[in-house]
């Protein structure tokens, strides 16, 4: 028995890199006023990452509440006049078509408090959406905005590697793969 060597040695580069990678980004515009991350950080999810200035979402919020609550008024109102209505047709001092009215004008109302409660619940989201939170545990790999920048939605402000593993990426040349090693 002779010790021989089976075949040529061959030696690769390559690096480390994360299994996944996830971009960040606002769901709403804004100019961004807090980074709270830098490259190289662990994070957990739910974690706020960055700001946005909420001066915009929170009076769009204001102004969404004084419409539901003007909407409410109203439909207070339409019920109290519907109710009215109805005893009046009943002892017969006003035509159906009256009472059709206020029952019209009360739907409406219902539909406007539906309307506005519907609003409200996206200027709360709104308002939500001047934190940007990570919604997986990972690191920081890059940051791609900088406090005082205007953002649009949806453009991509941080990424991160995931803690699901890491794969070896390796560069091989293609002639490698036409001339195999013997």
């Amino acid at each position: 028995v002779e010790h021989k060597i089976a075949g040529k040695s061959l030696s690769l580069t390559g690096e480390i890199l994360a299994k996944n990678e996830i971009d960040l980004a606002f769901r709403t515009d804004g100019k961004l006023i807090e980074r709270l991350v830098s490259v190289g950080d662990t994070v957990t999810s739910g974690q706020t990452i960055a700001r946005i200035d909420t001066q915009d979402a929170e009076d769009n919020f204001t102004s969404a509440k004084s419409n539901l609550s003007a909407a409410q008024a109203a439909l207070a109102q339409a019920i109290s006049n519907e109710a009215r209505q109805k005893i009046l047709l009943s002892k017969g001092v006003i035509a159906n078509a009256k009472y059709e009215d206020a029952t019209t004008q009360l739907q409406s109302a219902q539909a406007k408090v539906e309307g506005a409660t519907a609003s409200l619940n996206q200027a709360q989201n709104r308002l939500e959406y001047t934190n940007l939170q990570v919604d997986i545990s990972g690191i920081i790999t890059s940051i791609n905005a900088e406090a005082g920048e205007v953002i649009k939605t949806g453009q991509v402000i941080m990424r991160v590697a995931t803690d699901e593993g890491r794969d070896a990426v390796f560069n091989v040349p293609e002639q490698l793969f036409q001339n195999k090693p013997e």
